[in-house]
């Protein structure tokens, strides 16, 4: 096998650029290898160059090298013309700007005009964007019945009734179970005559035994706000028992069970049973219901009609509507 130079290293004092292809031709039994062999000297004077060619014999892995014999070549610098002088820099040759020349220059000027005037109106719409809103964590929704009850509580500590106030009373007590029913079963009691609630309860599947308990404590309320009659302590109790056990009768399933602590919805209507009888007013309590319904609402000159068993005032028959302000609607 025969290696013809191709590196740095098979140049002596000189250095590799380039080989062409080698041609072979034989002669007399021998082959003749020819090929052409670019090098460089940076070395001045003469050089001796030579180039290394490696073989192996047949049968053997030594690889031996020989060298051709040398090219000696002369290498001299660029004769300088010391008997000269320096000749002066050219002149800086003024070009005229053509039409196009002057376009050039116009649009790369309009160029930047507009990105002058978009980055202006960037900046502005930047500068005046809103401020980014904080999330804020939703509240946790607090049920119909647990607000109801806490006001319920609330009322109870107040103690009104006792104090004499049981026209407020009566009024507060009302008003906790209309704005229950209108939370709960999105019925608009607070906007609702009693009569109107009581019939909005039975479509909404409410048991009549609930809504015979809840009639009562709001017809007396009404007579109490809208009459001269005086609940007696009883009927006073009677209201907030009655008023507490429908609101936990009728909440929501899943939060019943955890503010009844396990307490099944018929318990509550076995206690309302069990209040029933001692929520009947006395013969003397019913006598004097009787009286307060012959007698005039105050502040009108006409009788209500059957107060005792509807609290509404018929506008068309001529009585005077309730005095405006109250927090319910007979």
């Amino acid at each position: 096998a025969l290696l013809l130079p191709a590196a740095d290293e098979d140049v002596d004092q000189g250095e590799f650029i380039s080989a062409g292809e080698a041609s072979i031709t034989t002669r007399d039994g021998r082959n003749e290898y020819r090929q052409r062999v670019i090098v460089t000297v940076f070395d001045t004077g003469q050089i001796d160059l030579r180039l290394r060619v490696q073989y192996r014999l047949p049968g053997d892995t030594t690889l031996y090298s020989v060298f051709t014999s040398p090219i000696s070549l002369q290498v001299s610098t660029v004769v300088l013309d010391t008997s000269g002088t320096f000749k002066d820099i050219r002149d800086v040759v003024h070009i005229s700007l053509t039409v196009w020349d002057y376009l050039l220059l116009l649009a790369i000027l309009v160029l930047i005009l507009l990105m002058l005037w978009f980055g202006y109106r960037w900046y502005r719409k930047w500068k005046e964007r809103p401020a980014p809103e904080i999330p804020q964590e939703a509240e946790p929704q607090i049920p119909a019945h647990v607000i109801a009850l806490q006001a319920l509580e609330t009322l109870r500590a107040r103690k009104l009734w006792q104090a004499g106030m049981h026209k407020q009373y009566q009024s507060e007590v009302t008003e906790i179970l209309r704005e229950y029913i209108e939370r709960r079963h999105h019925i608009p009691a607070l906007e609702q005559t009693s009569p109107e609630i009581i019939s909005a309860l039975a479509v909404h599947g409410i048991s009549p035994e609930l809504i015979e308990h809840l009639e009562r404590i709001l017809r007396i309320a009404d007579m109490t706000k809208f009459a001269t009659y005086q609940p007696s302590n009883m009927q006073h109790e009677d209201a907030m028992d009655v008023a507490t056990s429908f609101v936990n009768a009728t909440a929501v399933p899943h939060e019943t069970s955890e503010t009844m602590a396990g307490t099944d919805v018929r318990d509550q209507g076995e206690t309302m049973k069990k209040n029933a009888g001692a929520d009947q007013p006395t013969r003397a309590e019913d006598e004097a219901m009787d009286r307060q319904e012959r007698e005039p609402l105050t502040g009108s000159g006409n009788t209500p009609r059957n107060a005792a068993s509807q609290p509404d005032v018929d506008d068309s028959s001529g009585s005077n509507a309730p005095e405006e302000g109250g927090s319910d609607h007979v």
